[in-house]
This record gives structure tokens, sequence and C-alpha cells, in this order.
């Protein structure tokens, strides 16, 4: 029923997240993207997208995989918060170059990475919209600023 659809969405997600790693896992998950509507899954965009940043190298493919899916037929769904998180990894912490920071930091660049290869892929379909995401969060950022 659509009352325990979210419910629902959040516990494969914590199954997902937590033994994604596993081969049998992944396979099923990958399968399951193709019989689920994809509509399904954008009440959970910003779960999954805030799980690039501590995802494992195959659980990142995957979500890769579904933000690629979701961006061909709801890129409005997903433009404004991939914009704020490629910014937000590109700007990282600014101060300090502790060793535990410079040790964090090609995890991030993967993750940067997963997260322009989604949007170079929604530019393929959808050029001016991803453009104006940036543009728009670029001026949130700078009105805040001020």
């Amino acid at each position: 029923s659509e009352a325990t659809k979210l419910q629902d969405i959040l516990r494969l997600l914590h199954l997902w997240f937590n033994h994604g790693h596993k081969h049998f896992v992944s396979e099923a998950l990958l399968n399951g993207f193709n019989f689920v509507i994809v509509d399904t899954w954008l009440d959970v965009i910003p779960q999954i997208i805030a799980r690039l940043q501590t995802a494992q190298k195959d659980i990142a493919a995957l979500i890769q995989k579904l933000l690629i899916k979701v961006g061909q037929i709801h890129p409005q769904a997903l433009v404004y918060a991939l914009a704020v998180a490629s910014k937000s990894m590109t700007s990282g912490p600014q101060n300090g170059d502790s060793q535990k920071e410079q040790k964090e930091k090609p995890k991030k660049n993967e993750k940067l990475d997963v997260i322009e290869y989604v949007l170079d892929k929604m530019r393929e379909h959808s050029p001016s919209l991803v453009e104006q995401a940036f543009l728009v969060s670029q001026e949130l950022i700078r009105s805040a600023i001020l």
C-alpha cells in the first residue's frame, strides 16, 4: 500500500547500504532496479545521494546506475541535489591539513566522480536544466554569504 511504501523503501536502503558489498545482494538490487518503477526512488533521493560519501565502490556503482536511471525520467528530481552535493564535495575543509583529511580526499574524489558522471549523463538530455540548477545553487550560496 502507499502508506508503507516509504517505510519499505527505507528498509531496502538499509539492507542495500549495509550488505550491498556482497555480490548476491548487489545482483538482486541491480535486477530489482529493472522491475521497480523509477518513481519509487524519488522520496529517498537525498538519502541515496548522502550515502555516496560513505559508500564502498560497489555500492557507489549501484547508486550511480540508479541515479542515471532516475535522471533519465525525472532529471528535475535529481539535478539540484546533485549540484549542491557536487559543490559541497569540491569545497571541502579549507583550514587544516591533517593526515586524516588528506587520506579522505581520494574517497571524496571518487564520490565526486560518480556525481559528475551522473550530471554528464543528465547533460546529454537536459543540458539547460543542469546549467540552471548550478546557477541557482551558486546564487543561493552567494546570497547566503552576503
